[in-house]
């Protein structure tokens, strides 16, 4: 897979423009196609809708989410095309009403890779952890989720692959490859891996994906960490700080239903504390 479409999620949020800045320079790197969805959120929504709002009344944050998207959507419909304009990249501007996390994770499905924010917890009318979520579940394709706070000039020249046997991580893995085939450097990293004969025993199968990936021109490192008083994800947040990684790649778990949407406990672990932009696939 090449990334020759990317589609980034814009809205009214402080973080917005520098999200599009950074999809902005991913696509100029992959020579993609970039689309930038701009959602405006309900007055009111059905209860069956996963934003979970009551019918009738329509909840004040949604109201003011609804309003403050109307206001902003010029200034970033603007910025969207200056953007596209100063990085000479094709693209294009869409502005759809309807509830965020549907309308976005249905227009992924004609895209290789969604950038979305990660949410500010203190922001009441930030959805892009709930758009995030709902996406990776549900879509089909992967995830670039980008923290709230931070400043992410470099993207995917330093990666972590945090590596489990499933079919998630294996999934992950193959729809990062474009990533991977231009970072400088890659790292594979199994957290308290379960020995298996089948493969590279104590490794967890982290040397065995190193070895794939060479065969793919990328090269990258085995790593095996035990850190049993620690959870999974604090030990990968932990590790990618130490190694001055730029991005992690690792499965997404979890599953969806009808006004349902669980992930695994890592999966949202990371989706909350990410101190770094984080590649997801189901």
């Amino acid at each position: 897979m090449q990334l020759n479409d990317i589609l980034v999620h814009i809205d009214a949020t402080v973080r917005s423009d520098a999200r599009v800045t950074l999809a902005a320079s991913l696509a100029q790197r992959h020579g993609a196609h970039l689309t930038g969805i701009y959602v405006i959120e309900p007055e009111s929504a059905d209860p069956l809708l996963p934003t979970a709002v009551p019918y009738g009344n329509a909840s004040p944050t949604l109201t003011s989410a609804a309003t403050k998207s109307r206001v902003i959507a010029p200034h970033a419909e603007r910025h969207f095309r200056d953007t596209l304009t100063s990085t000479g990249i094709v693209g294009e501007w869409r502005k759809v009403d309807g509830v965020p996390e549907q309308i976005v994770a249905l227009n992924e499905r004609y895209a290789d890779l969604l950038v979305v924010g990660q949410s500010n917890p203190k922001d009441p009318i930030d959805f892009g952890t709930m758009v995030g979520t709902h996406s990776v579940l549900t879509s089909g394709r992967p995830v670039l989720v980008i923290p709230y706070t931070g400043q992410f000039d470099a993207l995917a020249t330093n990666v972590i692959v945090a590596w489990t046997d499933t079919r998630e991580a294996a999934r992950a893995l193959n729809d990062a490859m474009p990533l991977l085939a231009m970072a400088e450097k890659v790292t594979v990293l199994a957290v308290n891996p379960h020995e298996d004969r089948a493969t590279d025993s104590h490794m967890g199968g982290a040397t065995d994906v190193a070895l794939h990936l060479a065969r793919h021109g990328v090269k990258a490192e085995a790593a095996r960490l035990d850190m049993k008083e620690v959870s999974v994800g604090d030990t990968i947040l932990n590790r990618s700080f130490d190694l001055g990684a730029d991005l992690l790649v690792c499965g997404a778990y979890g599953h969806s239903k009808v006004r349902e949407l669980l992930l695994g406990g890592v999966t949202r672990d990371l989706f909350d504390h990410m101190t770094l932009p984080v590649f997801m696939s189901h």
